[in-house]
């Protein structure tokens, strides 16, 4: 890096670009908007009365994506001051792989909600009651906090400088391999889940039409199912690109990298996981109602209230449509 394309140098003698500027901004206005849409789809969910388990685990996923944003705004500041100390590092590590787990045992628990609605709808309110959810939500944010903070516990490569930080250089072979399988467990356990309801659905298509009845209900639980299969496509495609560099990182395919490039790699690869946050409100505002209602309040208002504005008129036509066919039917009555 030479000195020309320095804008300022940071802690430790790292030199801060106008690309690393720039980058940075990007990544605090997406952090500002996953913040702010996900905290529309909370408030949307606080609202709505008669939830199902279903509603309690978007909360949750809302809840780590919110977070993931104030994860994000700070490794931004990070970013740009360039504060290296291990336990700094460790805790801010940490909490990014504690939201990147918790998102991933939520979708499937959203994912296993809706197959025991498709699967065994007559049972599903026994089933997926509140102690279940509360069980649910307590054991999977206990898990990721837990995986999240062993290497603030100890489970790292000694370092011979306190004043130092990187993920490749600072956490085990043995914990990487530990996200390994908190990475792609979820993903094995979803596509399991979406070959059982997809072929429950079509058992329930085939029924539907030999018999010729329609069931809103069913229709309803499958709308959601396809919102949930969603959401969860989203994740697996977001979160590959970084398993597969952790994947590769245990399995050595790294090694003829530095773990400054290795690094990098990682970055670049937890980039459309971040994007995922973002991606989640989005595809709720478009598939749920309730919650696209709001979303059309805020930042819809104008085509709302022309859209309010030419039902009252047409209510208005109707009425006097309706009043002038009145009159007339008395004329005609009277003629006669």
């Amino acid at each position: 890096m030479s000195n020309s394309t320095v804008v300022y140098w940071a802690l430790n003698g790292y030199g801060v670009t106008a690309f690393d500027l720039f980058t940075n901004l990007i990544i605090l206005v997406v952090a500002v908007w996953i913040i702010v849409l996900n905290s529309l789809v909370l408030q949307s969910l606080r609202e709505h009365k008669n939830k199902e388990a279903t509603e309690y685990y978007i909360i949750n996923l809302s809840i780590a994506d919110c977070l993931t944003g104030v994860y994000l705004i700070y490794n931004t500041s990070y970013n740009l001051t360039n504060y290296q100390k291990i336990s700094e590092c460790l805790l801010r590590f940490g909490f990014g792989l504690c939201l990147c787990i918790c998102s991933g045992m939520q979708t499937v628990a959203l994912s296993l909600d809706r197959c025991i609605k498709i699967v065994s709808p007559f049972r599903y309110t026994d089933i997926c009651n509140t102690r279940y959810v509360v069980i649910v939500t307590i054991t999977t944010w206990t898990l990721s906090i837990l995986i999240g903070l062993l290497p603030l516990m100890g489970w790292i490569n000694p370092q011979e400088n306190e004043n130092t930080c990187g993920f490749m250089k600072i956490l085990t072979i043995g914990y990487f391999q530990l996200l390994i399988v908190a990475l792609f467990t979820p993903c094995i356990l979803i596509v399991i889940i979406y070959l059982r309801i997809f072929k429950e659905a079509h058992r329930h298509a085939k029924s539907i039409a030999s018999s010729g009845a329609d069931s809103t209900t069913t229709s309803h639980s499958l709308k959601f199912t396809k919102t949930v299969f969603i959401v969860a496509g989203s994740y697996l495609l977001c979160w590959s690109p970084m398993g597969i560099v952790v994947v590769l990182h245990v399995i050595g395919g790294l090694d003829d990298y530095t773990y400054v490039e290795r690094g990098n790699l990682i970055i670049y690869a937890t980039a459309p996981a971040y994007i995922n946050s973002l991606l989640n409100p989005v595809i709720y505002a478009l598939k749920v109602p309730f919650i696209r209602t709001r979303f059309n309040r805020i930042f819809c208002r104008k085509r709302e209230e022309k859209g309010r504005m030419e039902l009252m008129k047409t209510v208005q036509t109707n009425d006097v449509g309706k009043t002038q066919s009145t009159n007339e039917k008395v004329v005609l009555e009277e003629l006669q």
